[in-house]
C-alpha cells in the first residue's frame, strides 16, 4: 500500500486557505477516482483511492501532522517510503508545483512534523505554490487566508497539477514524476 498526505488544518475556519492546500489536492483525487468515502483513523480522515492507495488528511492541527503519520505507518505498517506528503510551498509561485524525493522541511512546521516523528527527510512530497505574502502581511495570517479571483484560479490549476504528479509518484516511481511534472517553469506536464 502507497499512502499520499494531504496536509491542512481541520475545521471549516480553514477550509480552502492557502495553508490547506494538501487538503484540496486530496479532494481532486477523490473526487476523480469517485464513491471515496472518509473515514476517522489514526488521528486523521482516511479514505481508500483503489489500486492500493490511501488518502490520509490528518486531523491533528498542522504542526502535529507527523502524529497522525507515525501512527499510520505503525497500524498499517508502512516504512517512510511508502509516504507521498502533499503540502503548501511559499517559496513557489500559485499555479506552480515541484515534486522531490526528499529534502528538509524549508520552514514548513507541518513536513518538519513528520520528518521528526518518522526519523528521516527522505520522504516523497509534492509542494503546490501558494506565494509570498505581500509586503507588511504577516505569514502566518497570509497561508490562513482564502485565495480569490485569479490566484484562486491559479491554485486551482496547481492542485489540479499535484494530483497528477502524486497519482504519478506511486504509479510511475519519484524519478519518472520529478522529470515530468518539475521540467518546465509552470510546472506544467505537457509543455
Amino acid at each position: 500500500m502507497k499512502v499520499i498526505v494531504g496536509l491542512g488544518n481541520p475545521g471549516m475556519q480553514y477550509a480552502r486557505t492557502r495553508h490547506n492546500a494538501g487538503f484540496l489536492v486530496l479532494d481532486r483525487i477523490a473526487a476523480q477516482v469517485g464513491g471515496v468515502q472518509w473515514r476517522r483513523r489514526q488521528r486523521g480522515k482516511m479514505a481508500e483511492a483503489g489500486q492500493g492507495v490511501l488518502l490520509v488528511k490528518p486531523q491533528t492541527y498542522m504542526n502535529l501532522s507527523g502524529d497522525c503519520v507515525l501512527q499510520v505507518s505503525r497500524v498499517r505498517r508502512i516504512p517512510a517510503s511508502g509516504f507521498v506528503i502533499v503540502l503548501d510551498d511559499m517559496d513557489l509561485e500559485p499555479g506552480r508545483i515541484r515534486v522531490r524525493s526528499s529534502g528538509g522541511s524549508a520552514g514548513h512546521k507541518g513536513m518538519q512534523s513528520i520528518i521528526d516523528r518518522l526519523g528521516t527527510s527522505e520522504i516523497a512530497r509534492v509542494r503546490v505554490g501558494i506565494g509570498h505574502p505581500p509586503t507588511g502581511v504577516d505569514p502566518v495570517e497570509w497561508v490562513l487566508q482564502r485565495p480569490f479571483g485569479e490566484e484562486l484560479e491559479c491554485l486551482k490549476m496547481g492542485t489540479g497539477l499535484a494530483a497528477e504528479a502524486a497519482l504519478s509518484v506511486i504509479r510511475d516511481g519519484i524519478e519518472l514524476a520529478m522529470n515530468r511534472y518539475n521540467r518546465t517553469p509552470t510546472g506544467l506536464a505537457g509543455a
